[in-house]
C-alpha cells in the first residue's frame, strides 16, 4: 500500500475516533430530552448544547490541523488564538499563548503542524496540566510547545516518528506524528522532541 494512503487511511480513523466521544455523548443525550423526569431531561439537553459546542470546536481544530488550506498562503494569528481557547475550553489543560509582539501571520503549513502538536501535547500530559505554546518571528525556529503534567504519557516510539526515525509503519496511534514531522520535512524543518520528568518540548528547527 502506498505510504500517503496508509497515512490517509490512519489520519481518518484518528479523526473519526477523536470526535467518537462528543458525538456519543450527544446521541445519548438526544435519547433523554423528552424523559418523563423533567430534572433528567433538562439536564440531557444542557449536556447535549455543551457537548455540541465543544464538537463544533474540536472539529474547526481538527480542520485547521488536518484540513486542506485552499490555497492559503499563512494563518492569522488572531484565528489560532482562537482555534486554541476554543479547543481548550472546557478541558482541565490551562493554555498559555505567548505569541511575539508584531507577528501577525505565521506560514499555513507551520501553523497546521504547531495546532496538530497542541493536541499531541494535550494527551502527554495526560489531559491535565499545563501548555506553553510559543510563536516567534526567528525563521530558524519558529515554534515551540513545553508541556507540564503531573502524570505525562510518552512513548519512545512517538517520539522517534515525529523527529523522522520510526520504528515503527503508520498507524493510528502514530499517525500525527507521521503527519507532522512529513508536513515539517515539506518546508524545510525538523521537529526536535525533548522530555524530563513531568515535562515535554517540541520545537521546529530550520533543517
Amino acid at each position: 500500500m502506498p505510504k500517503n494512503v496508509g497515512l490517509s487511511q490512519a489520519m481518518s480513523a484518528r479523526l473519526c475516533h477523536d470526535l467518537a466521544g462528543s458525538i456519543g455523548t450527544i446521541d445519548n443525550c438526544l435519547g433523554l430530552v423528552d424523559h418523563d423526569d423533567a430534572t433528567i431531561a433538562q439536564k440531557a439537553k444542557n449536556l447535549a448544547s455543551e457537548e455540541s459546542s465543544n464538537l463544533v470546536s474540536q472539529i474547526k481544530f481538527f480542520r485547521s490541523a488536518y484540513g486542506l488550506s485552499d490555497g492559503e498562503a499563512s494563518m492569522s494569528l488572531v484565528n489560532m488564538a482562537k482555534l486554541l481557547n476554543d479547543f481548550f475550553k472546557n478541558t482541565q489543560v490551562q493554555l498559555n499563548l505567548h505569541f511575539e509582539t508584531g507577528l501577525i501571520y505565521i506560514e499555513a503549513q507551520l501553523a497546521k503542524s504547531a495546532i496538530c502538536l497542541a493536541a499531541i501535547v494535550s494527551e502527554n500530559i495526560s489531559y491535565s496540566g499545563v501548555i506553553d505554546f510559543y510563536l516567534n518571528k526567528d525563521q530558524d525556529s519558529p515554534v515551540r510547545l513545553l508541556g507540564n503534567g503531573n502524570n505525562l504519557i510518552l512513548k519512545d516510539d512517538h517520539l522517534e516518528v515525529i523527529q523522522g526515525k520510526p520504528r515503527q509503519a503508520v498507524n493510528v496511534r502514530n499517525c500525527r506524528e507521521h503527519y507532522i514531522n512529513k508536513m515539517c520535512a515539506n518546508r524545510g524543518y525538523k521537529v526536535l522532541a525533548k522530555k524530563n520528568t513531568g515535562a515535554i518540548e517540541y520545537k521546529l528547527l530550520k533543517k
